[in-house]
């Protein structure tokens, strides 16, 4: 597609007298080389000017050395004839101009020339083309098929309702710092990791968190060893057992847990008449201990209460059978 050529401070004076017909001009030798070498169609702007004042401009399709070939009377001028020694420059014209960013078809889809911009629109359509792609990217620009790709690749397949930028600040509170305000309102939160053992929810370990399976592990009852003495740790559990092998003294418990409620399971073993006392610390309804169950292998039920660290109330259930 022919462009129109330009080059800078291009001027020389004719080197012979022409006709108002000719076309065919010669520059000064020496001064050739400042002016471009037209083909293919293209073409450079000639002005040539006499003392006179006349002033004509003309069209250059081919330069062969110091012989400039070209259209006369361009740009509603008049054809004149010129004497040697007229000056002969290469101008910018209207016609140039009109040529370079006035006519549609100096826009290609083919790779980017400078002398084919044009309109906006044509620009549009440069910039759009597949094949300008590596244009696009050194101008860190996209065309309008990318742009809609990649918004429509931000949005995905969001709901109609957070498609936008405003629907999600809205939906984030217009918080700014919704990270921060998040973590803050999860710190004070209790972590998984602090879920209460069985161990733990029987001895009322602090700032924990109890789940259905835990305490059901914690309600399974815990043995207590038969000795004359028998110690009994509150704090291991909520219902224990202990067989009797022979007499025994409850001692008080460790770990009291006040207002803990459980039971002690007392079993005869299998020649019975196994009696059962009790440490200090254990009260009673109307002051009276009970008396276990003398028969072999009998079961009798010792419901506490822990009233305080030091009053533990028992009531018995007798003879559970």
């Amino acid at each position: 597609m022919a462009v129109a050529l330009f080059a800078n401070n291009a001027s020389s004076t004719l080197a012979s007298t022409i006709t108002a017909g000719a076309t065919t001009i010669s520059v000064q030798s020496g001064d050739e080389g400042k002016f471009p070498s037209p083909s293919g169609g293209d073409w450079f702007p000639v002005t040539v000017v006499d003392a006179s004042g006349n002033m004509e401009i003309m069209r250059c399709t081919a330069r062969s050395g110091v012989n400039l070939t070209v259209t006369r009377a361009q740009e509603s001028t008049t054809a004149y004839a010129f004497t040697a020694g007229a000056r002969v420059e290469l101008r910018a014209t209207a016609g140039a101009f009109t040529d370079l960013f006035g006519n549609a078809d100096r826009i290609t889809t083919g790779a980017m020339d400078p002398a084919r911009v044009s309109t906006s629109a044509n620009v549009q359509t440069l910039l759009g083309a597949a094949d300008n792609a590596a244009f696009r990217t050194s101008l860190s620009v996209y065309s309008k098929a990318e742009t809609d790709t990649a918004i429509a690749n931000v949005v995905d397949a969001a709901p109609g309702a957070l498609d936008t930028l405003n629907e999600l600040a809205a939906a984030l509170g217009d918080d700014a710092n919704f990270a921060t305000t998040m973590t803050n309102a999860l710190a004070g939160k209790v972590a998984i990791a602090d879920e209460a053992t069985a161990a733990q929810y029987r001895n009322n370990t602090a700032d924990k968190w109890l789940s259905t399976d835990q305490v059901w592990s914690a309600m399974a009852e815990v043995s207590l060893t038969y000795a004359a003495n028998i110690s009994w740790d509150m704090g291991a559990g909520v219902d224990f057992t202990v067989t009797l092998t022979g007499n025994g003294t409850l001692d008080n418990p460790t770990n009291v847990i006040v207002g803990k409620k459980g039971r002690i399971r007392t079993v005869q073993d299998g020649t019975g008449n196994r009696t059962l006392s009790f440490g200090s610390n254990f009260v009673f309804a109307g002051g009276t201990a009970p008396t276990l169950t003398p028969t072999a292998n009998a079961e009798d039920c010792l419901y506490f209460d822990a009233i305080t660290a030091t009053k533990i109330l028992i009531t018995p259930v007798l003879d559970v059978s």
